[in-house]
């Protein structure tokens, strides 16, 4: 009976570390189709200007400007390019096929930047769980208690006792009565030669593999600690590592700018320039093996030292545990649907700065409310002034800090005039002027409905929309997202193809613009939207804009009973596709009464 104890609980401890090799294999698998799928956006950036700079390239040389040789070496790193991005869909194809096999989740998705769980980064707490807390010490030390139990149980072993009752009736013809009788029999059996010769095979043998098993305990719990120091000490190296990726890219992207200043002095100016833009897409692919391979690290000390995820789904069905990609989904951090708010839109920077000096609790009090995302839109003036290396060099900065922190800041851009063919290329040159500056993602916030009404009749409003989302993912160093109202994916009012056409480009999220404050009409709309492109991952907008009627905007309620309706809400969007909640905007939610 001990013996097939001890069993089950080994075996339990081992299920429990099965999971936990299937998780890190999960979320790494997860990391290497995420950086594969921000390598090849990168990649195609660079490809795209390949005729323009090809043609370039033949007039200088035409012109006697080129060499023919500088021409072919520059033109060299267009094929390095394209080696490089059949290398990468290889990649990510290898890593969607195991995340498929490990999930069951086949339907098209597309990654988003992995939130994983914040290991532990004290030496000393790290080294003593380490040699506690994970499933093979645990089965270790069940294997130890069930020998040791199993040596006290053999002290007893040999020696039997039974005890018997009986009872008996008779008739004697020569007595009136009838007789009765009843006994007690106690019988006990003495192994008396092995007790007197003090011999025990089972308790031996069982004592025998109690040394062995704590010898071997003490080695892995040995093997733990090391393993421990050693992971802590490669995760502060691949984070050095991480930070010097980050400067690399920005010295190359202030060399792209210098040389392209230059392009209009006479000589090899065009061929230099295009060597340095292929310095600048190996420094951003650079900075992306640089993320993934801190990330591999983390996930290697949550191997040392499992700890949950920062905010675990609800469950609310039996079901859902086996849901196909509810595992996928928890290795990025678990469905943030039910966390209610997590975004905010913020339109004014400097504001926000200037709060955030005047309140040394300013980013601590956001992220208790929830926050861990910023959508941030930066003037004319603020991006003129990112030209000077040192505004550039205080913005990155800050950046990294709020990433630090554990606020994601998306650069956001809106301006209905890009729309436009004509207008389109501003927004390009925006997006490359800022690349290299550590932002998490890109975010367009493009409304058709403002512009004129003699605008909008000379265009295509859905195709040139889609042109322009498709134009900026091929640019942004950054993954994708939109904003858009959900009019516009309506069956009969819609625009035919945007689905399809936000899939295409790859968008990474899309923020459904929807302003009103029941409930029920926002399940209602949202959730068909939901059902009808799981590919997608959608995310919902609400307004606390005072200026909005009380159906649009939750301003009136106050803050927290706006987080307790975006609490109840959330969950109801139940769909894996669905993200969260972002806030219309920052300066309004601070302006709402508590």
């Amino acid at each position: 009976m001990a013996e097939a104890e001890r069993a089950v609980r080994e075996h339990t401890h081992r299920l429990d570390q099965a999971r936990e090799a299937s998780l890190s294999l999960l979320r790494r698998q997860y990391v290497a189709l995420y950086a594969a799928g921000e390598q090849l956006q990168l990649t195609r950036a660079f490809l795209a200007d390949e005729e323009e700079q090809t043609a370039l390239l033949e007039r200088r040389q035409q012109a006697g400007y080129l060499r023919a040789s500088a021409r072919l070496e520059a033109l060299a790193t267009f094929d390095l390019a394209r080696r490089n991005e059949a290398n990468l869909e290889a990649a990510a194809q290898t890593a969607r096929n195991l995340l498929e096999r490990l999930t069951g989740l086949v339907d098209p998705w597309q990654p988003m930047a992995p939130q994983l769980a914040e290991p532990c980064l004290d030496r000393d707490t790290l080294v003593a769980r380490a040699g506690q807390d994970h499933p093979a010490i645990r089965i270790l030390e069940e294997r130890l208690r069930g020998f040791e139990r199993q040596a006290a149980l053999a002290d007893r072993f040999g020696a039997g006792a039974n005890l018997d009752l009986y009872s008996a009736t008779g008739n004697d013809d020569s007595r009136d009565a009838a007789e009765y009788a009843v006994g007690v029999a106690l019988g006990v059996e003495l192994p008396l030669g092995r007790v007197f010769a003090g011999e025990n095979s089972a308790r031996r043998i069982a004592l025998a593999e109690v040394s062995r098993c704590r010898l071997d305990l003490a080695r892995a719990r040995a093997e733990a600690r090391t393993r421990a120091t050693e992971a802590l000490a490669l995760f502060h190296a691949a984070a050095a590592d991480l930070r010097y990726a980050e400067r690399r890219l920005q010295a190359a992207t202030e060399t792209v700018r210098e040389d392209t200043l230059r392009l209009a002095l006479p000589g090899d100016q065009s061929a230099v320039l295009q060597q340095s833009r292929y310095a600048r897409y190996q420094a951003a692919l650079g900075l992306v093996e640089a993320q993934q391979h801190h990330w591999n690290q983390q996930i290697t000390l949550l191997e040392v030292l499992p700890v949950a995820a920062p905010a675990p789904p609800v469950n609310t069905g039996a079901a859902a545990a086996d849901e196909p990609g509810t595992t996928a989904r928890a290795a990025a951090g678990g469905d943030p649907a039910g966390r209610g708010v997590h975004s905010l839109y913020v339109w004014q920077a400097a504001a926000l700065r200037r709060a955030a000096d005047s309140d040394p609790r300013f980013w601590t009090n956001l992220r208790a409310a929830g926050i861990t995302r910023l959508l941030l839109s930066l003037d004319p003036r603020e991006i003129a002034e990112l030209a000077a290396p040192t505004a550039r060099q205080a913005l990155a900065d800050w950046l990294v800090a709020r990433r630090d922190q554990g606020l994601g800041v998306e650069l956001l851009l809106g301006e209905p005039l890009w729309m436009l063919p004509a207008e389109r290329p501003r927004l390009l040159a925006i997006i490359r002027t800022l690349t290299g500056l550590p932002f998490a993602g890109l975010h367009l916030d493009i409304e058709p409905h403002q512009l004129s009404a003699a605008q909008l009749a000379e265009i295509d409003a859905a195709a040139e929309w889609l042109a322009t989302v498709r134009a900026a993912g091929q640019t942004s160093p950054w993954p994708l997202g939109v904003s858009v109202h959900p009019l516009y994916f309506a069956a009969d009012e819609g625009w035919p193809g945007l689905g399809a056409g936000l899939v295409e480009a790859k968008v990474a999220e899309v923020t459904l613009m929807l302003y009103s404050t029941t409930a029920d009409r926002v399940r209602a709309v949202v959730l068909p939207i939901l059902t009808a492109w799981p590919g997608l991952r959608f995310s919902l907008a609400q307004s606390v804009e005072p200026e909005l009627p009380a159906t649009e905007s939750h301003f009136t309620a106050g803050r927290a009973e706006f987080a307790r309706r975006m609490a109840a809400l959330a969950p109801t969007l139940d769909q894996a596709n669905f993200t969260g909640i972002v806030v219309q905007d920052w300066t309004r939610w601070q302006e709402m009464q508590p």
